[in-house]
């Protein structure tokens, strides 16, 4: 029996066949092109997303064409949040606006301290710049023309099993990161009106679980990625919830990170737990289970563009050796990463990127370094808003894989990093969700997976880090009135 995964993440969508036994038959990859035509603003073309599905599984079929016909199902889990939306005949309204795109921050919205609780008091997650109320809101007041085209809202992944089965819905994780009432499980229009958005409910499409088949590729789909007709199609999952599967965090307490282009820093809740002032909170997979994520709108990209600066032709292998010669702290060099404006642990899309603490001694490796160390200090922030989490963190994402960065995690935590073997722990979660829901397997369990490395803390490096960790929460601190008086000075040219 084999099955197909696809994950379709912000900078590159991959897919992914696998066998019964977990074992990854053949994978393709295909990079994503987004379009910023402004500082705060990121969007990306949904029949281009289509297209490149199509082209990445005709690969796969012609490459494996007698796999291909014992397919099984497929599952599809992608980027959350943004503004996904369709017209009534099925073509999107406008590029997608994404998670990190922070235009709303421009909204003249002076009654959001009191919308903020009225989401808290309808246990939903409260306004943020990547959501999709809060753009439908800038949408009103500044694409009115686009705004009367909508028919439906949904999400990345919902677009894409749309495109292969005509059915319209979302899942339960991509749903509940706004407008949901997670203990009651409806939409909440109280939060509608307190956004001027009263008749637009109806757009929201209705959400399923993860685990439920939606629908069956179509004949049109079948011919477009060379799919078997009739293919069962599952509502699949935002790619956070299908990443802690594929780690292995489904029980409470079960923690994980996710170290890619954002920084999902994440631990397993239950409902009596919900406290909707920290983090993102959102359905799990697994039944009765909440993912409370602290995703910040800058990850690994966030030392990619430090790297794309000041060492573009040097591998990350030779980078590591170039960092691990400067101590910790950077000698004063301090990092804040807030290239995209910033959600997690706090939300502020004014929030801006800045190097603190320069001197005529420091050169290119103080900078580099204290890029990394930027990123393990944000993540030590989210970690300091989360609930309990266990001392064992399973960690994924392109980050991962450098050894540098993931001791820096422990170091920075006090708590032991663990990177298990294996690739692409999304598309192994949401195969495991597709075998469920073929009734293939039971329910969702914790995923076998022998461990590549631990990475310990140092208890003399942890407190090391305490004392850069300080430095850096104070100066974020510091920084909120100028980032606003920045946006204000300089705006006119933004």
């Amino acid at each position: 029996m084999f099955y197909l995964g696809v994950d379709a993440g912000t900078t590159c969508i991959k897919a992914a066949i696998v066998s019964d036994e977990g074992t990854y038959i053949d994978t393709a990859m295909e990079d994503v092109t987004l379009f910023m035509p402004s500082e705060d603003a990121c969007e990306l073309d949904m029949l281009l997303l289509w297209e490149r599905l199509c082209r990445l599984l005709r690969k796969l079929s012609e490459g494996n064409p007698e796999i291909w016909n014992e397919l099984a199902g497929i599952g599809i889990t992608g980027q959350g949040d943004g503004l996904w939306a369709i017209d009534n005949e099925g073509n999107p309204v406008r590029n997608a606006i994404l998670w990190n795109d922070t235009r709303t921050k421009h909204l003249k919205l002076e009654n959001k301290d009191e919308i903020d609780g009225i989401c808290i008091r309808n246990n939903a997650n409260p306004l943020y710049a990547g959501s999709n109320i809060h753009i439908l809101r800038w949408m009103k007041e500044n694409e009115p023309d686009y705004l009367v085209r909508i028919h439906k809202i949904f999400h990345c992944k919902d677009w894409l099993n749309y495109k292969l089965t005509g059915v319209v819905c979302s899942d339960d994780s991509d749903m509940t990161t706004a407008l949901m009432n997670l203990k009651g499980r409806e939409f909440s229009q109280e939060i509608l009106d307190a956004l001027e958005l009263s008749p637009f409910l109806e757009l929201f499409a209705l959400p399923k679980a993860s685990t439920d088949i939606i629908g069956y590729v179509t004949g049109a789909a079948a011919e477009q990625t060379g799919l078997k007709k009739g293919l069962p199609v599952i509502a699949g999952a935002i790619d956070v919830a299908a990443v802690a599967v594929g780690l292995g965090a489904v029980e409470t307490g079960d923690t994980c990170i996710i170290a890619g282009t954002t920084l999902a820093n994440q631990t397993i809740i239950e409902e009596n737990a919900m406290d909707f002032s920290k983090g993102l909170i959102l359905s799990h997979i697994p039944k009765n289970r909440f993912v409370c994520t602290m995703p910040t709108l800058s990850g690994a990209a966030a030392i990619d563009w430090v790297k794309k600066l000041l060492y573009p032709d040097v591998s990350f292998e030779e980078l590591e050796q170039i960092i691990n010669q400067v101590p910790i702290g950077s000698r004063g060099v301090i990092y804040h990463p807030y290239l995209q404006g910033e959600r997690a642990p706090f939300r502020n899309p004014f929030a801006a990127g800045s190097f603190f603490g320069l001197k005529s001694t420091h050169g290119k490796e103080e900078f580099m370094r204290a890029g990394f160390e930027g990123i393990a200090m944000s993540l030590r922030d989210c970690f300091s808003s989360l609930p309990q989490t266990n001392d064992r963190i399973f960690i994924s994402g392109g980050a991962s894989k450098n050894d540098t960065f993931c001791q820096m995690a422990a170091d920075s935590l006090g708590k032991t990093i663990v990177r298990k073997q294996g690739k692409e722990a999304g598309i192994k979660g949401i195969v495991s969700v597709v075998k469920v829901a073929l009734g293939h397997q039971k329910e969702l369990f914790p995923i076998e997976q022998s461990i590549e490395k631990e990475f310990l803390p140092d208890a003399d490096r942890h407190e090391k880090y305490q004392e850069v960790f300080r430095l850096f929460q104070s100066l974020r601190y510091d920084y909120e009135k100028h980032w606003l008086q920045r946006n204000n000075l300089f705006k006119e040219n933004l």
